[in-house]
């Protein structure tokens, strides 16, 4: 059995500076993260934030200015929320992760 869709918002990581917002056919979903924790938990998200990277997500958050308070926000579309909500607690280590 499949576990549930998770929360509509969820604080994954209460100091948090990304939200990553989910947008699927039948949900959206907000989780606040941590960038330092995904950028070193994942090979993806090493290569998103440096300054000769391609990804679009890269050069908006390299022109964002060091004083904003605003978190992050990276958009992502039609991944399963389910494996996505069980992958950022386990990079942040949340137990207990759904199985």
């Amino acid at each position: 059995m499949a576990p549930p869709v998770p929360f509509r918002e969820a604080m994954i990581s209460p100091v948090g500076d990304m939200l990553i917002h989910l947008l699927t056919p039948t949900h959206t979903l907000y989780h606040k993260a941590s960038a330092s924790i995904l950028i070193t938990m994942s090979k993806v998200f090493s290569v998103m934030p440096c300054p000769t990277s391609l990804f679009s997500e890269a050069q908006r958050v390299n022109n964002l200015p060091y004083s904003s308070t605003e978190p992050f926000v990276l958009s992502l579309h039609d991944d399963n929320p389910v494996v996505l909500y069980i992958l950022l607690k386990a990079l942040h280590s949340h137990p207990p992760v759904p199985r």
